[in-house]
């Protein structure tokens, strides 16, 4: 396949690199940039990232579980 030129005559061969770079990629960056330094002291902080770990983990937990209730409940009012 025959790479298409560039105004300044080189050869492209990778399309991507001309993509758009869309508002959503640039956010996605600044998020990562912005998690460094949490991730940086949760790692100076073991034990303070275990109980986040553990408290992000119950926190998931309940809420399928409580998912599973409240659909359990519409579906009891539905049929009733």
């Amino acid at each position: 396949m025959r790479g298409r030129t560039t105004r300044h005559g080189r050869i492209e061969r990778n399309r991507r690199s001309n993509a758009q770079v869309s508002l959503q990629d640039v956010a996605l960056v600044y998020a990562a940039m912005a998690l460094v330094p949490v991730l940086l002291w949760l790692l100076a902080n073991p034990a303070l990232a275990a109980g986040l770990a553990l408290l992000v983990g119950l926190a998931a937990l309940l809420v399928r579980r409580g998912r599973r209730v409240v659909q359990d409940l519409l579906r009891a009012r539905q049929a009733a």
